[in-house]
């Protein structure tokens, strides 16, 4: 009872393991514990088993990943190494329990060590079929799943946290991550690249952010250590901040990297060279002494030519000659009366040097004075040290690129170094971009940095690509390491990168810093003063001037005093002197860097210095012991440089070879001593062994010349061998025959008829008592037959069967060879004549055929009449090679080699001085570079085709059928051929169409690659051949799945019978709809009703295999929209079985329905047909693809008894009643897709809010002063009353309440009143004074110019910038029903706080619209980017805007729109592939552009101002004053009420005698 007990729990747990392996694949078993019941089933499973007996191992698990743990008691698993954990960590258990164990238990207990996919068995799991599985987030935390229930054992339990929190801490350093308190709620949020990951993260997961409170750890801000550490620790779960692959090694406490990055230098631009050193840095070195050589040289041939003679050639003379010094500089200088023809040249030569002399300077003077050029930039790290700038860098940044070892960072100087301990002082230095610093910068900041750049009046900053500390930097997150939802959230961080959102987000990165305050919209770039001349710029000519001024003099002294012959002996002197220094440093230069190539010289065997000097090094070694380079940067470096060893000690080559092999170098040559008499270099082969090649230096033999290629095609020596075996054998045969050479003659020899025969293989006499000499002749003789007749025979089948061509016309003497005209037009002829072609010249006249009529000749050359060749361009070319591909042979083919010319451009005629010229031609630039020329060039042949101006048919010649072979003479073996293959047909059995039907499916798999098989039914053919197929294999004996299909979608379905599928899932069949379908069947079926049967449940792809009883195989391929539907084809034909039959319906409808809403799509009835159809970015793209897909678009407005809205377009879809709905759908709430298509656009959906009125008159004046400038004013009032009290006596006795709040003097001095003032003033009292009045000219100044400006041009009121400003404005909210059920259902909506009476919801969707469109500016009204962008072209029209688009408050941020669609539309792949296509070639943006003016052209928008006229008087009315007239009337009561009190009280005291 026990053995039967136990073999029915291991039968049932095995099928639990395979149920399991099909829910999710494993390839390898660990299984925890002792002997249970576990190890009994690894030897039916057949899989790769770890056996643990101990419960723990001391390993790090190396194994596959994929694996299934078992485990046989509740704490089986003891004391896994922390890599174990990690990689083991989401793998599935599966644990036995005792049967009083309580899974909670155990389920809590996989919790606290963070894994999750725990499932458990009972030992009475053969009875009850229980399966217990972990729940993490419910309660209790386990669900008992019964083994035959269709539900999962294992989920991802982190799909779906419900709430549950994820801790965070924040790197608060914006644009990654930038904090905020929002005033409505009060509480912490965050924006940045970063933040909207994990935020977006978190929104996924149904869980709550939740950030760790750093002020108990003692930290005011996390810094990047901070945050890497807490994730070591496991403080936190996933990190709001970035780790960069410099900081660290394993990936154990970080994600997938999030960013590719480099860490670059932000360098200031380099300013403008003064104006005072423009004027050296025209005139290059090399441009200057070429001047300087011309001015010696016309010196001295002035010198001569004057008298011909060299008696005045002296250095004086030659070094400062005045008429060639004058002449260059282009002044005038005397000239002799008489000059001869030479001093006339040389003048005429030196006026034009002068002048491109001056010309240049000039040109480049004014140039560079207009726009002065940069100074140098920085171009790598040492060069920093020349420059004034200091680089700053964080002290954290720092010891990253220290603890790194970068290179170049130790290249840069410490003096131009400054590290900044303070984190925050050092981006704010950062960010204030003062041009006084370098700073490392990452991509992704400097995009911010180049986007506040561009606010600037000149940018002040570039991003150095050249000097890089690491041009390939990683940004991951870091995270802890037992994260149990990791591979969740690396999943989610490659979503976002693939669909554009990260990209998106750092592109708002600095507009988010611009609204939370982190950056400002200034220009922060320093202002210049306007540049002009200044003396100072023109310092420097000055002072040459004043020299040359002085050494003038002194020569005029030096001659006046006659030290002429002192100055001539020092001249010559000085000349020797020059020469021999030239010379000296001349032959120096050339020892020390020889010409054509720099040397470097090592005497020592090893450089003592990092190499810098190029890459492209050949290294030159003496002896085969002196290279000892040790220097490690000169090694890496010149490791792959090539070496040439010259062995002077006779060491042996390949003990060279290898002692280089050992330090991995190995493009080595070694010279012997002998090397000119050898004239031999070895070079080291080192794969697969170290050997040596002798290269001999020997010249390269020349290539076959083309003209011998034809005649080595006959081999002449096979000829002459047979015509040599011929007469060998010949007289052979006559002396053998009577050993006598009587016979022996030339007629004999040459014209034998036995060795004739023999040698043809044909039967002769042979003699009744032959010698044995004679019968080894025959033997020959027959050997030699065999071979000849043999060859013979192969060339005449291969021949037979593939006639070779005639040889073709290489070139134009060839057309006169070959009798070949050439037919031209006249157009043609008159052209080739004009240009005097050589290669036209060629073709005589006897060879050239002319039409006068063009269109006569282009019908000849259509027709392809084989009668001439026909001149054509290339472009032409390709319209006659993809018509002949109709052709059963091609008639004509292209010519390179005769043409007329190689090049050839094709311009189109243009009126002169068209206007727009420069637009076309910039037009055909850009259709040339985005292939649309290409494209339309190979669309050519069809569009003629469809236009009638070029035949569907073969017009190549017919070609008379002539066999050279009757059917007689091979009728007998004919008949015995034919014989064999009838009972070769009979002999057919099961095992041959198994082989034919195997490669069939071989066939299919070339076509369309598929790596699963699908087989429904029970046993048949497809079972036996799927094995076979070395793919994966799925059978479904019951006809249907009862799993949802998560196999590959590259799919062969096989059905062994017309009924054997049966499939009624519905995600195997959506997933499977399209893949192609073999039926196998052996009945006499119809295939009309099989093809019309699998068309009913919309799949198209299928194809019937029937067997007949004489075993042949029929294959028929359903085509849905042929008559009949289908189609036999043979098994070994090239046609292709399973086609997309949806390229061309032949007309089939698509019905839809537009849902008439602008500019979507816009209906219209067309005045010609009286059709209606419909426009807009929608309808446009449905047109396109009916037309594409050449169908019918079906529109029953009229029989629709419901209201068109695009809800009521999606349920029609989902209902089956339209295909396509011309209608867009948000995903807001989309579970799935199957009724919808690709997203087709993505947008935005805020509020159109109207434009803020100017502020009244009345208000402008409590505008002007604010609050805080307020409480200034009065505190300076009570300030200046105080000392005035106090300075008048110099006591504090007149000190009281009425005294300092109603100083009258004080009052009036500050408005700017006259008051009285005491005669006989001390300075205290006139200081006090004096600052009184200072005080009052600067508030009444500032309130007037105020107020002025303000009267003006009043301000407008204040936009609204959230929810809480609407709920607080006069304007009400306009929702249609639709759009206020959205924002109902979603939970944490910003509108929530609006109050209600602020909402007018309307339950008519077109009503809302009509309101929208009347621009009603006592409503907000909602509305997408692309709908606003009609509004905003329609409201310039307007005399002034009257709405803005507000991105400040949303009802999404960003939801895409997607068409509605069948459930199962069969051409939902070609749909969607449409979608892309209009997307990227542009035409969506170009349908959004215009829609306003099909909006307008429809008359759905009038073309009118629809804002409201403004008042036309902007005059002060009384009531802009009122303010004003009531505080002066109250100042006033006030006045009277003192005054009374004042009298009163003194006659109270009078009366009382007080």
């Amino acid at each position: 009872m026990t053995n039967s007990r136990e073999l029915e729990t291991e039968e049932r747990l095995v099928l639990l393991l395979q149920r399991l392996r099909l829910e999710e694949d494993f390839n390898t078993v660990l299984v925890y514990g002792k002997d249970c019941i576990f190890h009994s089933l690894l030897e039916p499973l057949k899989i790769p088993s770890v056996i643990v007996a101990s419960s723990s191992f001391n390993f790090d698990w190396n194994f596959s990943s994929s694996t299934l743990i078992l485990t046989c008691e509740a704490a089986g698993e003891i004391g896994e190494s922390q890599q174990t954990l990690q990689k083991l960590q989401r793998s599935r258990h599966l644990v036995s329990i005792a049967q009083e164990t309580h899974p909670e238990s155990v389920c809590r207990d996989y919790n606290f060590k963070e894994q999750f996919n725990v499932a458990m068995v009972m030992p009475d799991f053969y009875q009850t079929d229980v399966i217990y599985s972990c729940r993490f987030f419910q309660t209790p935390n386990y669900e008992a799943i019964n083994f035959f229930e269709n539900k999962p054992i294992y989920i991802e339990n982190f799909r779906n946290m419900k709430g549950s929190s994820i801790k965070s801490v924040a790197d608060p350093i914006p644009p990654r991550t930038i904090t905020y308190v929002d005033p409505n709620t009060n509480q912490l949020k965050m924006m940045g690249y970063l933040s909207h990951l994990l935020t977006t993260y978190c929104e996924k997961l149904n869980a709550s952010l939740e950030f760790i409170d750093i002020s108990k750890m003692g930290l005011k801000k996390a810094s990047v250590q901070d945050i890497a550490r807490m994730a070591v620790e496991g403080v936190l779960d996933i990190a709001n901040g970035v780790g960069s692959s410099l900081q660290h090694s394993t990936m154990d406490t970080i994600s997938y990297p999030y960013l590719l990055t480099s860490y670059c230098l932000m360098v200031p631009k380099p300013a403008n060279v003064p104006f005072n050193l423009v004027y050296s840095m025209i005139v290059d070195p090399v441009v200057l002494c070429i001047i300087l050589a011309l001015f010696w040289i016309f010196s001295v041939l002035l010198i001569y030519t004057q008298n011909l003679s060299w008696r005045a050639l002296n250095v004086s003379n030659l070094l400062f000659n005045d008429k060639s010094l004058r002449g260059l500089l282009g002044q005038s200088f005397p000239l002799r009366t008489n000059p001869n023809k030479h001093l006339k040249l040389v003048i005429f030569l030196l006026c034009f040097a002068s002048v491109m002399i001056t010309t240049m300077y000039e040109s480049y003077l004014q140039s560079f004075f207009a726009r002065p050029p940069s100074e140098p930039f920085i171009r790598d790290f040492p060069d920093i040290a020349n420059f004034s700038h200091i680089m700053s860098i964080s002290r954290i940044e720092a010891n990253i690129l220290i603890g790194s070892k970068n290179v170049h960072f130790s290249e840069i100087s410490k003096n131009q170094l400054v590290i900044y301990d303070n984190w925050t002082e050092y981006l704010s230095l950062r960010d204030s971009l003062k041009t006084n610093f370098i700073f490392p910068v990452t991509i992704d900041r400097w995009e911010c940095f180049e986007e506040q750049q561009k606010l600037f009046e000149k940018p002040t900053y570039y991003l150095a690509l050249n000097l890089c500390f690491t041009q390939f930097m990683f940004f991951s997150i870091p995270l802890r390491k037992y994260l149990p939802h990791r591979h969740l959230f690396e999943d989610h961080i490659l979503r976002q990168h693939e669909f554009g959102l990260v990209k998106f987000w750092k592109a708002r990165s600095y507009f988010e810093m611009v609204e939370v305050g982190l950056a400002s919209l200034n220009d922060l770039s320093q202002k210049k003063k306007p540049q002009s001349l200044l003396l100072e710029d023109i310092s420097r000519i000055l002072k040459v001037y004043a020299g040359a001024i002085l050494i003038s003099i002194c020569f005029f002294i030096l001659e006046i005093l006659e030290y002429g012959r002192i100055f001539k002996r020092i001249c010559q002197y000085g000349r020797s002197i020059m020469i021999t220094t030239m010379y000296t440093a001349y032959l120096n230069s050339l020892f020390t860097h020889p010409p054509y190539r720099p040397l470097i010289r090592s005497y020592e065997g090893s450089t003592d210095f990092d190499w810098n000097f190029s890459s492209l090094t050949l290294i030159l070694i003496c002896g085969s012991n002196d290279d000892k380079e040790h220097n490690y940067r000169t090694l890496m470096k010149l490791q792959g440089s090539r070496r040439l060893i010259f062995n002077n000690d006779n060491s042996q080559i390949e003990e060279i070879c290898n002692n280089y092999s050992t330090k991995e170098q190995y493009n080595i040559a070694i010279m012997e001593d002998n090397f000119d008499k050898i004239e031999t270099i070895y070079s080291c082969r080192f794969f697969p062994n170290t050997t040596v090649e002798e290269i001999g230096l020997s010249t390269v033999p020349e290539t076959i010349p083309y003209n011998m290629v034809y005649v080595m095609i006959v081999d002449r020596l096979v000829v002459g061998i047979i015509i040599v075996l011929f007469g060998l054998l010949t007289m052979l045969l006559i002396f053998s025959s009577k050993f006598s050479r009587q016979d022996l003659s030339l007629a004999n020899v040459l014209l034998n008829d036995k060795s004739f025969r023999g040698l043809l293989g044909q039967t002769f006499p042979f003699p009744a008592n032959a010698s044995k000499k004679l019968r080894l002749v025959f033997v020959i003789l027959c050997f030699a037959s065999i071979m000849l007749t043999t060859m013979y025979e192969a060339y005449l089948q291969s021949y037979f069967t593939s006639p070779p061509y005639g040889p073709r016309v290489e070139s134009f003497n060839d057309l006169q060879k070959f009798k070949q005209k050439v037919a031209f037009s006249g157009v043609e002829m008159k052209l080739l004549a004009s240009l005097n072609s050589s290669r036209f010249k060629k073709i005589h006249d006897t060879n050239r055929v002319i039409f006068p009529d063009w269109h006569k000749f282009l019908s000849v050359r259509d027709s392809f009449n084989t009668s001439y060749g026909y001149p054509v361009t290339e472009d032409r070319w390709t319209l006659y090679e993809e018509q002949q591909k109709l052709f059963k042979v091609p008639s004509f083919y292209y010519a390179k080699d005769l043409c007329f010319t190689q090049m050839l451009f094709l311009s189109f005629p243009l009126r002169p001085h068209m206007p727009y010229r420069h637009l076309f031609e910039d037009h055909m630039l850009s259709q040339q570079e985005f292939g649309l020329v290409s494209y339309m060039k190979s669309r050519s042949f069809l569009d003629m085709v469809s236009l009638k101006l070029a035949p569907l048919k073969d017009l190549s010649q017919p070609k008379p059928f002539s066999p050279s072979l009757l059917m007689d003479d091979i009728s007998v073996v004919m008949k015995a051929y034919l014989g064999g293959i009838a009972q070769f047909l009979e002999m057919r059995d099961k095992t041959q169409v198994e082989g034919e039907l195997l490669n069939f499916l071989l066939r299919l798999k070339l076509e369309e690659s598929y790596n699963t098989v699908l087989v429904y039914g029970k046993d048949c053919i497809f079972h036996s051949l799927a094995r076979r197929l070395e793919v994966a294999i799925v059978l479904v004996s019951s006809g249907g799945t009862d799993f949802d299909w998560d196999f590959s979608t590259l799919a062969l379905v096989l059905s062994c019978g017309l009924d054997a599928e049966k499939e009624e899932n519905y995600r195997t069949l959506m997933k499977l709809q399209s893949n192609k379908r073999l039926i196998y069947t052996e009945e006499v079926i119809q295939p009309e009703s099989v093809c019309r049967s699998y068309a009913i449940k919309d799949q198209y792809n299928v194809a019937i295999i029937s067997v007949n009883p004489n075993n042949s195989i029929v294959l028929k391929a359903c085509r849905w929209f042929k008559d009949p539907n289908y189609e036999e084809i043979d098994l070994y034909s090239n046609k292709q079985v399973f086609i997309n039959q949806f390229r061309n319906m032949h007309g089939a409808p698509i019905r839809s329905l537009p849902d008439k809403l602008a500019p979507r799509s816009m209906t219209y009835r067309d005045p010609k047909t009286n059709e209606t159809k419909a426009i807009g970015y929608v309808a446009n793209l449905v047109n396109n693809f009916v037309q594409k897909v050449n169908a019918t678009l079906v529109m029953d407005l009229d029989d629709v008894s419901e209201t068109i809205f695009y809800g009521n377009i999606s349920k029609w879809t989902q209902e089956d009643r339209l295909d396509v709905g011309m209608s867009l759908e948000p995903t807001w709430r989309k579970i799935n897709l199957d009724t919808f298509t690709y997203p087709y656009v993505g947008c935005t959906y805020c509020f159109m809010v109207p434009l803020p009125q100017s502020l009244p008159y009345n208000q402008i004046y409590s505008e002007i002063i604010d609050s805080h400038v307020l409480g200034v004013m009065l505190l300076l009032f009570c300030i200046f009353s105080l000392l005035l009290i106090y300075s008048q006596k110099k006591s504090w006795r007149g000190l009281n309440l009425a005294n300092l709040l109603l100083n009258d003097k004080c009052l009036r001095g500050f408005l700017g009143q006259p008051y009285p003032f005491p005669l006989n003033s001390n300075r205290q009292l006139k200081l006090i004074i004096f600052l009184l009045c200072f005080a009052s000219l600067i508030t009444t100044t500032m309130y007037q110019a105020y107020l002025q400006s303000f009267l003006t041009t009043p301000p407008p009121e204040p936009m609204l910038r959230s929810f809480l400003d609407v709920d607080n404005s006069r304007y009400k909210i306009a929702l249609s029903q639709v759009e206020w059920d959205m924002v109902h259902k979603t939970e944490g909506h910003m509108m929530h706080i609006i109050h209600k009476d602020r909402l007018k919801v309307f339950d008519e969707f077109n009503q809302f619209v009509t309101l929208r469109e009347s621009f009603n500016i006592n409503y907000i009204f909602p509305v997408s980017d692309i709908r606003w962008e009609t509004y905003r072209e329609q409201q310039k029209l307007f005399a002034r805007p009257i709405f803005y688009y507000s991105d400040d408050f949303c009802l999404t941020r960003l939801t895409f729109l997607t068409l509605p669609i069948r459930r199962y539309l069969p051409y939902r792949d070609l749909l969607e592939a449409h979608i892309l296509s209009q997307k990227e070639f542009g035409l969506l943006r170009h349908w959004i552009d215009n829609s306003f003016y099909d909006m307008v052209k429809l008359g759905l928008t009038p073309l009118e101002d629809l804002s409201l006229p403004e008042d036309d008087g902007d005059a002060i009315d009384l009531d802009d004053l009122s303010w004003i007239f009531a505080l002066y009337f109250i100042g006033l009561a006030l006045g009277c009420i003192g005054f009374v009190m004042e009298h009163t009280w003194r006659r109270y005291r009078m009366f009382s005698g007080t």
